[in-house]
């Protein structure tokens, strides 16, 4: 059996009260007794204001009440400020508070304004005869107060509510059908850019299944993400403020190369038959994350051999990416040019069949240089030959072989080419020292 609630009426102008209470409410008044002065009648004269700001200079978000006041509905606490939604019932009042709190007062025989200690989050608020009603920012509701016909019992799988009401002695609920979107992750790994950060989408295809719902992705964080791994949350939220989350993992990767420059090549003199020591600038290097350390297949300051050599350096970055570039190290002789008898610039023409001396001396830095590896061949060019014999004939023997002698008196490298057995033309004598240089001159036999 079903209670059945006091039903009071208010006083009307001019009438003889009676100081009856049927139910015998706790609370109804001192001692469980109405003023002699009041009837009971079915509705509660009471009002709410809440007001705007510069309202009769009160503050924006104040309570005003008046009316029918024996249980104190209309007597607002003192303190009460910042509200932004208001409920009135028979004989209780609440306000809602814009941190999302509820405040109540007034009679409180069935804990009507017993607002529960853990209530927060809340949107909207509403008052039946004897209960109050409050509506969460989740979509749920809780009931209390007066439930002798279960109107604080709120349906145990009620969600998605919008909008509450409170009757005489039932509840009202207004439920949005709306589908929350969902959200859908993946684990994302990327390379970092020029920063060593990157910025990465983890949305694996997130949708929202009503009809002409559009949905709003956010990232937290945000990003850019730094080198390594980075737990992301994304947010996915409906046109209707429905949402729902997921969480991946943004893995950016220093995969990216240093830069590196080479010196220009290097051109360097003998000092030694072995060739010169060589130094030459540290080649620069870069990285977008870290530092790159530079290492050269030859050390700058160490011996490079005669002729050409190339030499490679390696940039290497903090996560073991590398980068390359070349360049070259040329050692050659410093050397006279073919000395006397043989011209330089003027074509020499000798005898036939005798003895032509080819002498050179190594300079510069070369000089000092005894040891060096002289190599003497010709070859025929023409058979004709302009002019006569303009040099004389050596009575030096022929060398044999192909080297060059160094002669220590007149610090000079020789090699008496004998011409015996060859014919009248013009001949190309060549002297190869080791080092890459091409050292020829023409002379003509007669």
């Amino acid at each position: 059996m079903k209670l059945r609630p006091p039903f009071h009426r208010a006083p009307s102008p001019g009438a003889q009260s009676t100081s009856i209470n049927p139910c015998s409410m706790p609370g109804h008044g001192r001692n469980g007794q109405r003023p002699a002065s009041l009837r009971l009648l079915p509705m509660l004269a009471l009002a709410l204001v809440l007001l705007g700001p510069t309202t009769r200079g009160l503050a924006q978000g104040t309570v005003v009440a008046w009316g029918y006041n024996y249980y104190g509905q209309t007597t607002v606490p003192a303190d009460l400020s910042g509200i932004t939604n208001i409920a009135g019932g028979r004989y209780h009042s609440l306000a809602l508070k814009s941190d999302g709190t509820v405040v109540a007062w007034g009679n409180n025989t069935y804990g009507q304004i017993n607002v529960p200690a853990d209530l927060s989050g809340v949107t909207a608020i509403a008052a039946g005869d004897l209960h109050s009603l409050a509506l969460k920012s989740d979509g749920t509701v809780v009931g209390w107060g007066y439930n002798g016909n279960g109107q604080t019992t709120v349906p145990a799988d009620l969600s998605g509510v919008t909008a509450i009401a409170g009757g005489g002695y039932h509840s009202l609920a207004l439920v949005n059908f709306n589908t929350p979107p969902v959200a859908q992750c993946q684990d994302v790994t990327i390379s970092a850019d020029a920063n060593c950060s990157a910025s990465a989408s983890i949305d694996n295809g997130s949708y929202d299944a009503d009809a002409g719902d559009t949905i709003t992705g956010s990232q937290s964080p945000a990003g850019p993400y730094p080198l390594g791994a980075t737990l992301v949350t994304l947010t996915v939220t409906d046109s209707h403020g429905a949402s729902s989350s997921c969480a991946a993992t943004v893995t950016v990767v220093d995969d990216t190369p240093p830069t590196i420059i080479c010196p220009a090549n290097v051109a360097a003199v003998a000092t030694a038959s072995a060739g010169a020591i060589v130094t030459f600038a540290t080649p620069s290097a870069a990285d977008n994350c870290s530092a790159a350390t530079v290492v050269c297949s030859r050390a700058s300051g160490s011996v490079f051999p005669l002729g050409a050599s190339t030499v490679t350096c390696t940039a290497t970055d903090g996560s073991g990416n590398t980068a390359g570039c070349t360049f070259q190290v040329n050692v050659i002789y410093s050397w006279s040019g073919v000395l006397q008898p043989i011209n330089a610039n003027v074509l020499s023409v000798f005898k036939l069949g005798t003895v032509v001396a080819v002498k050179f001396q190594l300079t510069g830095t070369s000089a000092g240089i005894t040891t060096a590896v002289a190599r003497f061949s010709y070859a025929k060019l023409s058979n004709s030959l302009p002019g006569p014999v303009n040099e004389g004939s050596s009575t030096a023997k022929a060398t044999t072989g192909n080297l060059f002698r160094y002669d220590a008196t007149t610090q000079q490298y020789i090699f008496n080419w004998g011409t015996k057995g060859l014919t009248a033309g013009l001949y190309q004598l060549k002297i190869d020292l080791g080092d890459g240089v091409s050292r020829t001159v023409n002379v003509g036999l007669k």
